[in-house]
């Protein structure tokens, strides 16, 4: 870690070296506080099987569509991540809301580090992909990076020119 800091000094300067130092360690700090928020939703220990539902769909919308039903199905033992980015979705800032006592809506874009590195020791995990937008093939080659298996539903036929 040194060496890198004094690389980046040459290179960069103090004042710029300063900058990135500082936002690491503020990054690190976040990282944790971050961590201990999902441990403050749920003991996932306590759960068989983690799913989380990478989609585009928010949960408080005129209806319920075929991914928030199969969140609220799936059994008691299995605890759900449901990804929604939508701020009505949220009583408070926080971007996390547990609905029941194994479903966690909470914000990927947000989250999702945080969430990969808390779950990273549990054994049976997957990744449910239901969107009808673009996901990037890397953020799913993340999730097998993690361990996930990874449950995709083709949901509509996008056209593509």
């Amino acid at each position: 870690m040194v060496k890198k800091v004094l690389k980046s000094i040459k290179r960069d300067g103090v004042i710029a070296t300063s900058k990135k130092v500082l936002r690491f360690v503020k990054y690190k700090i976040l990282i944790k506080q971050k961590k201990n928020i999902i441990n403050d939703y749920v003991d996932v220990k306590k759960y068989s099987t983690v799913i989380i539902f990478e989609n585009n769909f928010g949960w408080n919308k005129i209806m319920k569509q075929r991914p928030q039903q199969i969140a609220e199905a799936l059994p008691e033992d299995t605890v759900i991540f449901y990804h929604s980015h939508e701020d009505c979705d949220y009583n408070e800032k926080v971007r996390i809301n547990k609905l029941k006592e194994n479903l966690i809506l909470i914000d990927l874009g947000y989250f999702r580090d945080n969430l990969l590195e808390a779950l990273s020791e549990h054994a049976n995990k997957y990744l449910m992909l239901y969107s009808t937008d673009y996901i990037p093939y890397e953020r799913v080659e993340l999730y097998k990076e993690y361990g996930y298996e990874i449950v995709y539903e083709y949901v509509d036929d996008i056209n593509e020119d």
